[in-house]
């Protein structure tokens, strides 16, 4: 019996190495690669790095001993695109962007990068291993210093964390032909003169669900008064929401079908305590969009740079500087009980974009393993319908 456990624990040491050494399971193609498909005429296969789910930002080398930061995808910019290629020991590598300088690391700080930073430089003494996290997302290791990049909280840099798990720091590699623009919006910008469900003015207008765990929604409570949270009152004209563009690309006003926009208050006034949204007939304040997961969103104020977040065991919201918070993410729900009194579009209503996920509902590029995806549409009236796709194992 001894010589039995002997033999198995022996036979699982052995699968155990079998499958560390040859688990050369890795998120892309190491370049060169000369004939891949993919490859450029040096052999260089570039990707864009997804930070995470549930953003839309992306790996940029910012320059020269600079920061490492996430920005959103500038089409075909060299500092976006990154390589990865053997340093030539076992399960190491070299992220490299396509300026030629290579991701590095400082614990201490130099200059003007902070302390614990990891940034660009032409020559990297660091090297780099991948852990599969869910579906395509993967963690990366500095293998020297034995920790995973990591991103700094409110920040757009990167640092490096201890421990696995921290699944808002995977990433996703992603071919540039995969990549599919993210809507910067939840919804229509009014006025949208001849969409099917504006009203006679042009204005779409939307109820903003607080989050997916809650049946309640933003409530215009009235000039200088909170902005609440309250069970929905369908065609409620203070439960009713229209995105106005500024002269800011992707910057917006929010304003109720009471006229009031959404402002913000660090101070408080007459009936309006500290650190508080309320509504105001005066514009003050403007937002920007954060696409969260599928189609929840968290909404930003520019101007304070901090998020509108649900206070805790009350109806109204102050901000939160950190992203994600997903208990104040929201959902933009088409109200489309129109006043023109159009159809709803059905036949004349082409997609404008078209979405993946996986059956755990984690959203993919453009997929090519073989399995079961669910499709999105969303249509040129925020309709969305869904279905299946089937790729074969070739």
């Amino acid at each position: 019996m001894k010589n039995l456990y002997l033999l198995l624990a022996t036979m699982l040491l052995v699968f155990s190495l079998g499958e560390s050494v040859n688990a050369q399971d890795l998120p892309c193609v190491v370049s060169p690669a000369t004939g891949n498909a993919d490859a450029d005429a040096n052999g260089d296969v570039w990707y864009l790095i997804q930070c995470n789910l549930r953003t839309g930002d992306y790996y940029q080398d910012k320059g020269e001993n600079r920061p490492l930061e996430a920005h959103k995808v500038i089409q075909g910019d060299a500092s976006q695109l990154w390589k990865v290629v053997s340093s030539g020991g076992e399960n190491a590598y070299k992220l490299v962007s396509k300026t030629g300088r290579e991701l590095n690391y400082t614990e201490e700080g130099f200059a003007d990068i902070k302390e614990d930073r990891m940034y660009t430089t032409s020559s990297s003494t660091y090297t780099y291993s991948f852990t599969k996290r869910a579906d395509n997302f993967w963690q990366i290791k500095n293998n020297e210093e034995e920790s995973y990049i990591n991103k700094h909280n409110g920040h757009a840099e990167f640092g490096l964390y201890d421990e696995l798990g921290d699944d808002g720091s995977s990433v996703i590699f992603i071919l540039p032909k995969d990549y599919v623009e993210q809507p910067t919006t939840p919804g229509i910008v009014s006025p949208a003169v001849g969409n099917p469900n504006a009203d006679a003015s042009g204005n779409v207008w939307y109820y903003i669900q607080c989050n997916l765990r809650s049946e309640n929604y933003y409530q215009d409570m009235g000039e200088n008064k909170v902005l609440e949270v309250h069970p929905l009152s369908e065609n409620d004209p203070s439960q009713l929401w229209k995105i106005i563009a500024t002269d800011t690309e992707d910057v917006f006003r929010l304003i109720s079908k009471t006229g009031n926009e959404i402002a913000y208050s660090a101070d408080g006034f007459g009936d309006v305590g500290a650190d508080r949204f309320y509504l105001t007939s005066s514009p003050t304040n403007t937002y920007s969009f954060s696409l969260r997961n599928d189609n929840f969103w968290q909404i930003k104020c520019v101007e304070i740079n901090s998020y509108i977040n649900k206070h805790n065991n009350h109806l109204e919201f102050g901000k939160y500087s950190a992203i994600p918070d997903n208990g104040s993410s929201v959902i933009f729900i088409l109200n489309t009980n129109n006043q023109n009194g159009l159809p709803i579009v059905s036949d004349n209503d082409p997609i404008v974009a078209t979405q993946y996920y996986t059956l755990q509902g984690v959203r993919v590029p453009s997929p090519t393993v073989s399995g079961i995806y669910l499709v999105k549409n969303i249509h040129a009236s925020q309709k969305v319908t869904t279905s299946k796709y089937f790729i074969p194992q070739r």
